[in-house]
């Protein structure tokens, strides 16, 4: 038994990482709002998003490794450097304004446990990043990123110990239901956007080649197909581990908030904060936990995915694979962008409020980016035979773009009215 939870353990790579950073301290303030907003209504979301996420991130791991290039790297290749330079514009914005809040969120996380003051929390946490990016191997730093997802078990742990009505967590989870409101629209296109994030493409597209060159055993061990399989595998319990977080975090926020109607939460520190007196110190220091380690997953991932694709624009070495001297660039830019993340952190900017702007831009972008990844994905000729898309990927593709407009359209109405 204790050989088959190390092998399941030891096939677990970029996907379970990507899956993990979806559900960083920006993405549960979303998913907070929207069960203290609309209770268990929105549950069944989880079940939608999840075969549409398998979808898409299966595709750009597969463009990493047909291609052994980052995602960046793959446009530029077949659309040319106009089309990434636009993508490499909204993305550096809403990663940076992301890395930000994240930070933040950390920091948050820790005052919570100890009282100290957020702002003493948020250059250690920014230059503790940094410096793990820096000095230690892919290796090292994918076997910290893996085993710190454990953390996010916390919600699960948070859920159960709620006490939520079990009859209607039933009911929102296998009968879909729409609230055509602002708020009910508000949380559906929240949803939507931050379980279809752009930096979790970049990212699963450049580590997929990192890891291959980590895990050079692989090519004599079990050829493509043993490959094809583990990076699947990796993908679909990834993306499943998120989508439970998002449920049972939703649910927490449902059976607590909801049911003693506070709807002012906007952030996950808000959120564990009121959970103390309504649901204990349990729920509340489980919560607390989660905060931290998904900001730790997400802010390394976020930086990731905005150096990768710059440094490929550049045409100069990039990865976490790379030796400092070597890739100057990649590391000065993954620098950079958690400085600025820091700086976001710190200034009396309100880091939500920075997120949602950043995201109304990131909003437009993420079906034209998405739309361009389906195309190389499906093109034989770019991504051989056994790489490109299936009829699994080019129908969940596209339902994914179709969602995305639908998110789009809807957050500009509501914008205009």
């Amino acid at each position: 038994m204790w050989n088959r939870i190390k092998c399941f353990w030891g096939e677990l790579g970029p996907g379970l990482i990507a899956g993990a950073s979806d559900n960083d301290p920006a993405g549960i303030s979303t998913y907070v709002v929207g069960g203290a907003t609309t209770g268990y209504r929105y549950l069944w979301l989880s079940l939608i998003s999840l075969p549409v996420m398998i979808a898409v991130q299966d595709m750009s791991a597969r463009i990493g490794t047909a291609r052994m290039t980052g995602l960046g790297r793959a446009i530029m290749d077949t659309f040319g450097r106009r089309w990434l330079s636009v993508a490499l514009f909204a993305l550096v914005i809403v990663n940076v304004t992301t890395l930000g809040a994240d930070i933040a969120g950390v920091a948050a996380g820790f005052d919570l446990l100890t009282g100290v003051g957020i702002h003493w929390f948020v250059v250690p946490v920014a230059l503790f990043v940094v410096a793990v990016q820096m000095f230690w191997s892919y290796r090292v730093l994918a076997r910290y990123l893996r085993y710190l997802t454990l953390a996010l078990v916390a919600y699960i742990l948070a859920g159960l110990v709620s006490g939520p009505d079990w009859l209607q967590v039933l009911k929102g989870t296998l009968i879909p239901t729409l609230a055509w409101n602002r708020q009910g629209l508000e949380v559906m296109v929240g949803v939507i956007g931050t379980t279809l994030s752009p930096y979790m493409f970049f990212w699963q597209a450049s580590e997929e080649v990192e890891e291959l060159h980590a895990r050079q055993e692989h090519r004599t061990r079990g050829g493509t197909g043993s490959m094809e399989r583990e990076r699947l595998f990796d993908t679909a319990v990834g993306m499943s581990y998120a989508m439970i977080i998002f449920y049972f975090i939703v649910l927490t926020s449902a059976a607590t908030l909801h049911k003693e109607h506070i709807t002012s939460v906007r952030t996950a520190a808000d959120a564990a904060r009121a959970l103390r007196p309504i649901a204990g110190d349990n729920a509340f220091l489980l919560f607390s936990v989660g905060i931290i380690g998904s900001g730790l997953i997400s802010i390394p991932v976020l930086a990731g995915s905005t150096a990768h694709p710059i440094a490929e624009w550049i045409g100069a070495p990039a990865g976490l694979d790379q030796s400092l001297r070597r890739a100057k660039c990649f590391y000065g830019v993954l620098t950079a962008s958690v400085l600025v993340g820091m700086a976001i952190a710190l200034l009396p900017i309100n880091p939500i409020d920075a997120l949602f702007y950043s995201q109304v831009l990131m909003g437009l972008l993420t079906p034209v980016l998405l739309i361009l990844m389906t195309l190389i994905a499906r093109n034989k000729s770019v991504m051989g035979e056994e790489y490109a898309n299936g009829l699994f990927s080019n129908i969940f593709g596209w339902i994914a773009i179709g969602l995305l407009v639908f998110a789009d359209v809807a957050m500009l109405w509501m914008l205009m009215r």
